[in-house]
């Protein structure tokens, strides 16, 4: 049986995950802004509008992955490694706090689910 603790984290990653897939397919051009502004727009072999609808249909498989408890221990080590990515293209910058509190409890739940 999953302790509370780490259902609370499990389940709030999920929703991160499914809810930032949801405001991306919302404002997609707003979204792309922040690959756009980016190092890495010009590595991109696809526009930053289609570049962040993939990380949407992501995230929010990611974050289904998260919620069901489907490969618990890969879904959140996945989740951790996309947040070093955020964190990689966007920099580090006023909002990046909340990726780095996100990235801790990502490591925390693939820690903790692991099979050793």
């Amino acid at each position: 049986m999953v302790p509370t603790a780490f259902l609370v984290i499990q389940l709030g990653l999920a929703f991160v995950f499914v809810w930032t897939g949801v405001l991306i397919f919302k404002d997609t051009p707003g979204w792309a802004d922040i690959i756009r502004n980016s190092w890495v727009a010009r590595f991109l072999p696809m526009s930053p509008e289609s570049a962040m609808r993939g990380t949407a249909v992501f995230d929010i498989v990611i974050g289904i992955w998260l919620l069901t408890g489907a490969f618990l221990w890969l879904s959140s080590l996945i989740a951790g490694l996309h947040l070093i990515t955020v964190l990689l293209v966007t920099g580090i910058m006023a909002p990046s706090y909340r990726d780095v509190g996100l990235l801790a409890a990502a490591a925390g739940l693939t820690l903790y689910a692991f099979p050793y």
